[in-house]
């Protein structure tokens, strides 16, 4: 079976931040960034943004800071006035580059987000090609695509039919429908529009291709997909998609599975994600970053019980009073 190796999970935060953030300027100045996907990539964005711009306060907030759901929830309706919001069309603008929003470090470093639901798409791949000739967005240096998203998947027995939103660049001859399309099609039509796309572009401006895999989820409705049926589905997507030569995996999946008393609510990780966003930078970089042992990720203290995560797993979190 073709595997994509991810980088291990980073500890935070690195022995000297002050080299590891020098460093990952240096590295990342001057690049255009694409972060391609659902609302977790658009935090991904913003994560960047933070750890760059604040290393030590964002590596102080990270997964042991005891960050309430309220206030994720809060940073996330910022986020949404900032790049828009999933299911607004007039986020998309008929645009499948990172259209959505860009955010800036300084004046050299910049990152772009993009909602895309699609596998693949001639819209997409047109735009990792050329970038955006209209707006004038260049095409990638990097691009982390993540996907497929969950509202793509099967729905389960007995569940309503789920449906992506609207890109404004759909058409009816893409290889990937918004909804039903078998996973392991997608991944074979992601596959397909990943090595046209590396290809085209080796000789002139070679192109980082990460795959993001899709967040673990935590859903309380048994008609929402499993984690462990989003987990089959990653292992089907990878076994084409890995099979590309210069296609990088970031274990999205493997990073949250198991862990939803650190989630803000059954999808979203803000806490999580800035571990997952310094090993991005840290292997794209070439930067040393200790990896966190698979027994101390599985075995992790969980945040301090918020309201919502005392209802959605009962004793998965500690109580207020264990948190002084």
């Amino acid at each position: 079976m073709a595997t994509c190796h991810s980088p291990p999970l980073a500890r935070l935060p690195p022995p000297n931040v002050a080299a590891w953030h020098a460093a990952a300027v240096r590295c990342l100045a001057n690049r255009t960034i694409w972060m391609l996907g659902d609302s977790v990539s658009r935090h991904w964005a913003f994560a960047f943004v933070e750890i760059l711009a604040r290393p030590h306060a964002a590596f102080s907030n990270s997964t042991h800071a005891h960050a309430s759901s309220a206030a994720a929830a809060k940073a996330r309706q910022a986020e949404m006035r900032t790049c828009g919001a999933a299911r607004d069309p007039k986020t998309h603008g008929g645009c499948a580059a990172a259209c959505a929003c860009t955010l800036r470090v300084g004046r050299d470093i910049a990152v772009g987000f993009g909602f895309n639901w699609q596998y693949a798409s001639t819209a997409l791949e047109a735009a990792l090609l050329e970038g955006d000739p209209p707006t004038g967005r260049p095409p990638p240096d990097i691009v982390v695509l993540a996907g497929p998203p969950m509202c793509a998947m099967p729905a389960r027995q007995g569940a309503p039919p789920r449906a992506c939103p609207l890109s404004g660049v759909d058409r009816p001859s893409d290889a990937a429908p918004r909804a039903q399309l078998p996973v392991a099609e997608g991944g074979a039509a992601m596959a397909a529009m990943a090595r046209r796309v590396l290809m085209a572009r080796a000789a002139a401006s070679p192109l980082q291709f990460y795959w993001r895999s899709t967040t673990a989820p935590c859903f309380d409705d048994p008609r929402n997909p499993t984690s462990g049926e989003v987990g089959d589905a990653m292992a089907a997507v990878e076994r084409s998609l890995c099979a590309v030569p210069g296609v990088k995996k970031l274990d999205g999946y493997g990073w949250t599975a198991g862990r939803c008393a650190f989630y803000d609510d059954a999808v979203h990780h803000a806490r999580l994600a800035t571990a997952h966003v310094a090993t991005w930078i840290s292997d794209e970089c070439g930067l040393p970053l200790a990896a966190l042992a698979a027994a101390e990720h599985a075995t992790a203290r969980p945040p301090a019980c918020t309201g919502d995560c005392c209802k959605r797993h009962p004793g998965a979190c500690r109580a207020r009073h264990e948190s002084s």
